[in-house]
């Protein structure tokens, strides 16, 4: 398992890239034709997905960015579900199921196939110093 962990977790990184990109392009129409978040504050959201789709896709071929994507699946993840769980309520009990299982299944497996899982927790530790606010 341990040679074929990298591969595994690349394979989990590049179909969660795929997926990202996937929709963005999809979700291209809907903005163009009311393009509310880039009028109202100069975002782009199908743009921000698409980079981190591509973000992903990276990280499934480069070790150095695996550890900085995998928190941000777990924060995808988090955000995915209280998103759902918020905007379901809000529009009448309307959630959709693949929008929680896929960002939560993706990082449940990338948090399990990390090659170095210790490195995803951060650590204080005691090489550095402390810093003080004030």
């Amino acid at each position: 398992m341990t040679r074929t962990r990298p591969i595994l977790f690349s394979a989990v990184a590049a179909l969660l890239g795929i997926s990202l990109v996937a929709s963005a392009i999809l979700e291209m129409a809907g903005s163009q034709i009311l393009p509310l978040g880039q009028f109202l504050l100069g975002g782009n959201v199908p743009m921000a997905a698409l980079v981190l789709g591509i973000g992903f896709l990276l990280a499934a071929a480069e070790p150095a960015l695996q550890t900085t994507f995998t928190r941000l699946a777990i924060i995808y993840a988090v955000a995915s579900i209280l998103f759902q769980l918020i905007a379901g309520s809000q529009l009448g009990n309307h959630v959709f199921v693949q929008g929680i299982i896929v960002p939560v299944v993706a990082a449940v497996l990338l948090v399990a196939l990390h090659p170095q899982p210790r490195l995803i927790m951060p650590m204080m530790s005691s090489d550095r110093p402390a810093t003080t606010v004030g």
